[in-house]
């Protein structure tokens, strides 16, 4: 069973009671097969991960079609209530599973939920380009975050927002940066020499004022203007004295 929202893919139908453990089960045994000849594979992203796949159905296509989820396969479009209960369920029980599987690896979670139990950390992907992540929300929601250790948070950028999500991830200490050449193209591999910039230890947390957010550290000066989508990080020499 699948729910198909993006052109020529299906997701697992996490809804079905018979999909959770099934789907933890081929990924498990794929990142196994992967290890033997990829080393350094710490774990893996959980895209899609919902609460809730009530808005597919809003989509343009589908509310001109009047298509609508039958999620337990019964020949009947859901119930709201019921279809959310029983996706989120179905979420947490593939988590559960899968970190039961891989353990002690880290799970990412890439979505709006509350499924976080058996997961590490979420990601945030295309920081910049989508114009409804805001800081804030990354904040908010990486210190609100109650799931395994390692806590790991992942924002994505594509390059042209490196200095953006650069900045952003230096707000937190368990906020890491990940940048593709392409939007949807998670997988390039991208360096850049910004990467090497010693900034020293954290001197405290995350303040703002007005759209800025900024943060010092023992060699640095992290500033995030949330308004311009822009971040900056200064190198000071001597370190700042308190």
């Amino acid at each position: 069973p699948a729910v198909n929202y993006w052109p020529g893919k299906h997701m697992t139908n996490v809804a079905h009671p018979d999909w959770p453990d099934t789907w933890a089960g081929v990924v498990a045994r794929d990142l196994r097969a992967q290890e033997s000849s990829q080393r350094g594979l710490l774990g893996v992203l959980a895209d899609n991960a919902w609460d809730d796949p009530r808005w597919i159905e809003n989509l343009p296509a589908n509310r001109t079609d009047g298509r609508r989820i039958d999620a337990n396969r019964d020949g009947a479009a859901d119930p709201p209530d019921s279809l959310r209960t029983w996706w989120s369920t179905g979420t947490r029980r593939a988590l559960s599973a899968l970190r039961a599987e891989l353990r002690p690896r880290v799970i990412l979670a890439n979505g709006p939920n509350t499924a976080y139990d058996e997961a590490n950390g979420r990601m945030w992907e295309n920081v910049g380009t989508e114009p409804w992540i805001t800081v804030a929300d990354i904040l908010k929601e990486a210190a609100a975050f109650h799931g395994g250790e390692p806590r790991a948070h992942i924002v994505h950028v594509t390059p042209e927002y490196l200095d953006y999500g650069l900045a952003i991830a230096l707000l937190r200490d368990d906020l890491y940066l990940a940048v593709s050449e392409e939007a949807l193209l998670h997988s390039s591999r991208f360096w850049d020499e910004r990467f090497n910039l010693t900034v020293g230890e954290p001197l405290g947390e995350a303040t703002k004022s007005g759209s800025l957010w900024s943060r010092r550290y023992s060699n640095a000066r992290v500033t995030v203007n949330e308004d311009s989508q822009t971040g900056t990080v200064t190198l000071l020499t001597p370190p700042p004295v308190d």
